[in-house]
């Protein structure tokens, strides 16, 4: 019974990817943060992207100075979609978890996110992400009590985006969360990337990521600089 059943998944699974254009790909960063002690310096990550018509589902995993970072990311930000002569926008959801581990700490992130996407005919597009994050926080203090702090916040993300015909793409965003850290509203990122499409399959980037902390509230500050470098895989 149990292999009837393996093998009825199995074959809806083969149907299902043969009726649908599945793009796969996976992407390798190496970073390092200007901030940090020479001992702690380099990170990496690790991300895999599955989308087949206009659903998009992106997983990961990050780990920088003694912190581990899991994330799933998924949704459609093609649900309408409005075409102008020389241009369009499309509006979609999307949502996720995060886990974040720490040695005495760990942090679980929900997200919900609503957006729109517009784009040109000359390879121009920006993009206006506006949701909610609940951040859900344990703490492990030497004693054998735990800490459970939990709170809202909201959360949004602007980019813009250049593509040239050589295969150079531009990118600036701002964004008061990553795909690997959801502070609180008040610490944004701004993200500056430079990429290049070696071939159909390779690309790779260089980029500069910093993150400003209490930029809304009382002293701003940098808090991490983080450059590093992309490679990615189309399969």
């Amino acid at each position: 019974m149990k292999k009837q059943i393996l093998k009825c998944l199995f074959l809806s699974l083969f149907s299902f990817l043969f009726a649908h254009e599945v793009n796969h790909s996976f992407s390798i960063d190496l970073f390092g943060d200007v901030k940090s002690t020479p001992n702690s310096f380099m990170g990496a990550a690790f991300e895999y992207d599955f989308s087949f018509d206009d659903i998009n589902f992106i997983s990961g995993f990050q780990y920088f100075d003694g912190l581990y970072s899991f994330s799933v990311d998924a949704g459609n930000k093609n649900l309408y979609r409005k075409a102008f002569e020389k241009s369009q926008i499309s509006f979609g959801v999307n949502g996720g978890i995060n886990v974040l581990a720490y040695a005495e700490a760990c942090e679980l992130n929900l997200f919900a996110l609503t957006g729109a996407l517009y784009e040109t005919s000359s390879h121009f597009s920006f993009t206006g992400e506006f949701g909610l994050l609940f951040k859900n926080s344990f703490i492990f203090p030497d004693t054998k009590d735990t800490f459970w702090l939990y709170e809202f916040t909201p959360i949004v993300s602007l980019k813009v985006l250049k593509q040239f015909p050589f295969g150079l793409d531009l990118m600036f965003s701002f964004s008061t969360f990553s795909f690997h850290e959801y502070p609180l509203f008040c610490t944004p990122f701004y993200t500056v990337e430079a990429g290049y499409n070696i071939t159909e399959k390779h690309r790779i980037a260089l980029f500069c990521r910093l993150r400003i902390a209490d930029q809304f509230t009382t002293a701003p500050y940098l808090s991490s600089g983080m450059l590093g470098i992309n490679w990615r895989y189309y399969l």
